[in-house]
């Protein structure tokens, strides 16, 4: 009902504060509570409610007919483009003087292709911290072993892991940045959230804040923890484990601590983007 609340607002903004005008808005308000209820009681979904009830209830031509003000005299401000206001239920951009409203399908879409740019960039700086692990791992067994093919073909296959790992990390952080080419236009400042997508958005964001907050202790705590491997082995006194092992699973924790920490908000910082377009439009 806030939704429909915050929408009742918008459509008397523009009209005179008269007790003609009140009347009519409580009247209205009182019809789209009545028809919200009935709509619930029959099992639609809110989203599709609040659809309804707009498409039902908010033409404000009418409304202005109805309660004789179109005759009255205003003062209208000098635009110097129309005004288009469109509203529809599904599948449809929402446009409202000359700016784009993201639906909730568009806002879904956006919070996906960005978590998805996030989870690949992350994963590509996963990859380019593992990679020393693989010389180190593999270059004490010459130390150990001595010097024949069998030592000097791990030594290389750690140096081919190396930049195989680099590679594959490089390629995945630009791969990142394709997802997000599809949505440059929302920094162009001609686009905001109709009135239940910002609703949607701000649940869920809500709903996601204790995610994010886990996620990020939890890739803290595995760069803190790095370092455990290498005292807990150095201290059994066993050349791979100490040489070998340790140091490469420092490389190993701190690769998972980051990937966790930049995924960490990769659906939240989305829904702040949304939620910015509404607050500061011509950002």
């Amino acid at each position: 009902m806030e939704t429909i609340k915050n929408y009742l607002e918008t459509m008397f903004a523009n009209l005179p504060d008269t007790e003609e005008t009140r009347r009519a808005k409580s009247e209205l308000f009182s019809m789209m509570e009545d028809k919200y209820n009935e709509l619930k009681a029959q099992g639609m979904a809110e989203n599709a409610i609040v659809g309804t009830i707009i498409t039902e209830f908010g033409n404000i031509d009418e409304l202005k007919e109805s309660l004789d003000l179109g005759k009255r005299d205003t003062i209208v401000p000098v635009v110097s483009e129309p005004v288009q206001t469109v509203a529809t239920i599904e599948n449809v951009t929402y446009e409202s003087e000359g700016r784009r409203l993201l639906t909730i399908d568009e806002a879904n879409d956006y919070v996906m292709d960005n978590s998805l740019s996030t989870f690949i960039f992350g994963l590509g700086v996963f990859f380019c911290i593992l990679s020393p692990a693989g010389p180190v791992l593999f270059s004490v067994f010459e130390d150990i072993f001595g010097s024949n093919a069998f030592t000097n073909f791990l030594s290389s296959f750690g140096v081919g892991f190396l930049f195989l790992s680099v590679a594959i990390g490089v390629g995945l952080i630009l791969l990142s940045g394709t997802k997000r080419k599809g949505w440059e236009f929302l920094d162009q400042g001609n686009c905001g959230l109709e009135i239940e997508t910002e609703e949607f958005v701000k649940k869920e964001l809500e709903e996601n804040n204790s995610s994010q907050h886990f996620m990020f202790a939890l890739g803290v705590m595995c760069c803190i923890c790095s370092v455990i491997p290498v005292s807990v082995l150095g201290a059994m006194k066993i050349k791979i484990l100490s040489n070998a092992v340790g140091p490469s699973l420092i490389f190993v924790l701190v690769g998972i601590g980051v990937f966790f920490i930049l995924n960490s908000s990769r659906k939240v910082s989305a829904y702040e983007k949304l939620l910015s377009l509404n607050k500061n439009p011509e950002a």
